[in-house]
């Protein structure tokens, strides 16, 4: 009885690791379209600097245990430059827009410049959108209303040494107007940490080792310019999409097809293993058109597939593993959000 029971066990494993060893993964790039989609008819975006600046003395602490704490001065009065700098940046080696711009808080003279003022996300008014993009003839114009900038240090006993970190939290608004239409098209809040740590022998030395936030202030706008760029215009993701491998020889030809290229033999031997083949190969060759259909750019026939797919599940006699059916699901999914992409990013390039 022990024997028997290991002996399930071990066909168990196998057949697990077996199914582990069928799927392989597959690296592609892909365009997305960000999340203002834009026209490529209107080519040129100007980003103003419309926050005010934050007062040296405020959102900075320092913590030392057990309990100690100090409010610290910063200058941060250059960030801004760095975050607009890195936004257009981003958007002009993606090729989105023509003509890109920046105003910095120098460049006009209707800054916010209150106490208080750095807490608020007042938006610019008409009248100053309408001055400020008719001096670089832009066809939208994108504001950042509000950057605040909170950092926290914090000095610690750990075990024979001292770890010291810096916490940085930034929180930004932006609104982006449609100059020529005279109306307001989006608006949002985005908020980005950043995390630095130092290990030392000595208490002094784990403080000083840990970067000052005035040095450190390229690399944050350099972060949040990365990733709100994307609000603005489309750019490239890398994905992983997995594909079965093992099966009949149609199955492992296919294999060999991929990594050489051969994408439309590929698909031959996929539809002729869905056509010919038994088995559960039947719907994972289903799934890797699927694949072959996303990889060619038409994702409404890659859902194609997926009807096929599903129903070949469905129609075999023991049913589709779990995880074949989880992946299923979250693919056609992944699909479903690829094609609703795809009709955004005809607006981009008119219909083309």
């Amino acid at each position: 009885m022990i024997k028997l029971r290991n002996l399930l066990v071990y066909i168990g494993l196998t057949v697990i690791f077996s199914s582990c060893n069928s799927i392989l993964v597959y690296h592609m790039d892909v365009l997305c379209p960000g999340i203002f989609v834009n026209p490529s008819s209107k080519s040129s975006i100007l980003f103003v600097d419309n926050a005010a600046i934050q007062p040296s003395q405020y959102g900075y602490t320092f913590f030392e245990a057990p309990g100690y704490k100090e409010d610290t001065v910063f200058h941060t009065e250059q960030l801004p430059d760095y975050v607009l700098q890195s936004v257009s940046d981003n958007l002009r080696k993606e090729g989105a827009y023509q003509q890109i711009s920046l105003c910095k808080k120098n460049e006009y003279d209707f800054n916010k410049n209150k106490v208080g003022d750095f807490l608020l996300s007042r938006k610019l008014t008409p009248l100053q959108v309408k001055s400020l993009s008719d001096s670089c003839h832009a066809d939208v114009l994108v504001s950042l209303d509000r950057l605040v900038v909170y950092s926290k240090m914090n000095v610690q006993p750990d075990d024979y040494s001292y770890r010291g970190t810096r916490d940085v939290r930034v929180n930004t608004v932006w609104r982006a107007y449609d100059v020529h239409g005279d109306s307001l098209l989006t608006q949002f809040q985005h908020n980005d940490s950043l995390y630095w740590e130092n290990f030392s022998d000595d208490l002094i030395s784990s403080i000083k080792k840990l970067p000052s936030l005035e040095s450190t202030l390229p690399e944050i706008g350099n972060d949040v310019g990365e990733h709100v760029y994307q609000f603005f215009g489309p750019y490239w993701e890398s994905l992983e999409r997995y594909y079965y491998s093992s099966g009949s020889f149609r199955m492992k030809y296919a294999v060999d097809c991929v990594r050489h290229g051969d994408w439309e033999g590929a698909a031959t031997l996929w539809q002729d293993e869905f056509k010919k083949g038994f088995g559960r190969s039947v719907y994972r060759a289903a799934l890797n058109m699927m694949l072959y259909n996303e990889y060619s750019g038409d994702p409404e026939e890659a859902l194609g597939w997926a009807d096929k797919a599903e129903k070949a599940m469905n129609d075999f006699l023991f049913g589709a593993t779990v995880y074949d059916r989880w992946l299923f699901v979250n693919y056609e999914e992944a699909l479903r959000v690829r094609a609703n992409d795809l009709e955004k990013l005809k607006i981009y390039f008119n219909n083309k």
